[in-house]
């Protein structure tokens, strides 16, 4: 299932009809990185899928990536207090959000998608 994003606070995001505290994802399981050379320059895209406590997770796409930050591996890969912020106002060019976390996880990028999965990883639906 994916659905456009609506940020209702930095930490807490909705698509569809779900909610979600980003806060509560704080363990990274999977993580992909892709770039597309084009003539007009790369296109740069990430994924990663976030899962909390009970086993739940939840896909997170990052496209149209221009600025990619991610915290050192030792060994796993942690993500304290995930937000998503609109920084539309800041006029960088083809930058609508930031992701940032307080362990040193940043992404400028033009969108971002999720996608939600049941626990274990298993379609919620």
């Amino acid at each position: 299932m994916s659905s456009e994003l609506k940020i209702t606070e930095p930490g807490r995001v909705a698509f569809g009809e779900e909610a979600y505290d980003l806060f509560e994802f704080d363990r990274c399981v999977d993580f992909h990185y892709k770039v597309q050379y084009e003539a007009a320059g790369p296109r740069v895209e990430c994924a990663l899928t976030l899962s909390r406590e009970d086993g739940f997770v939840l896909q997170l796409h990052l496209e149209g990536v221009t600025h990619l930050r991610i915290p050192d591996l030792s060994p796993a890969f942690w993500i304290s207090e995930l937000q998503v912020i609109d920084v539309r106002h800041s006029q960088l060019e083809g930058v609508r959000y930031a992701v940032q976390s307080e362990d040193g996880f940043a992404c400028n990028c033009r969108n971002v998608r999720f996608g939600e999965r049941g626990p274990g990883g298993t379609e919620a639906r």
